[in-house]
């Protein structure tokens, strides 16, 4: 049990609540806990996954590497969104719909964070400093956003143009933030650079 590391017991402890917490309010009209043994295969690659990064997650500052922090970056973001779903299961247990396909959304979103993660991490390689702190608060604000879609407006107007759905508009509002703050960074690096003697 003490070398289950931090994130796998999250990871444990979220999608516990979010599968039994939804299998409690279907068990009445669906077969007993199916929808917990299709989606345990998924969260025992998560925490697999964990546990096989945990010495790279102990990793600080000048220790990591640009390879290191690619892994961190894609196992942290893509988590970020899994154990996002797996709130949500808990927050938005009155959705018919939620509860009649949440395996369906737990892998769907896997993959959706997945591929967002991919981008985040390649954008990453090119971070200089603080890479590991600045992809945890990253993290959980998509874990936050993510876990509390069900409270936002179903469509977000954009300049009475066009409406677009808060799920499809925020991971580009998100690494457009995220291509700013490297911008940024590498414009600081290059003037302290000019600066110096």
């Amino acid at each position: 049990m003490n070398k289950i590391n931090r994130y796998s017991w999250l990871i444990i402890a979220r999608y516990l609540s979010g599968a039994l917490s939804v299998e409690y309010y279907t068990y009445q009209s669906v077969v007993h806990f199916e929808g917990f043994f299709m989606t345990l295969p998924l969260a025992l690659a998560f925490i697999y996954w964990s546990q096989k990064n945990n010495n790279l997650l102990l990793l600080t500052g000048s220790e990591i590497k640009k390879t290191d922090g690619f892994k961190m970056d894609l196992f942290l973001i893509t988590t970020s969104f899994v154990l996002a779903v797996f709130l949500s299961l808990m927050m938005d247990l009155n959705n018919v719909d939620l509860r009649g396909a949440w395996p369906f959304l737990i892998f769907f979103i896997s993959i959706y964070g997945y591929f967002f993660s991919l981008i985040y991490s390649l954008m990453g390689l090119v971070f200089i400093e603080n890479h590991k702190k600045y992809t945890l608060y990253f993290a959980s604000f998509i874990m936050l956003f993510f876990s509390l879609l069900s409270c936002f407006p179903r469509k977000i107007e954009i300049f009475n143009l066009l409406e677009i759905e808060p799920f499809y508009a925020m991971p580009i509002l998100l690494l457009s933030f995220n291509l700013v703050v490297i911008l940024a960074l590498h414009l600081k690096n290059w003037i302290s650079k000019k600066q110096s003697p």
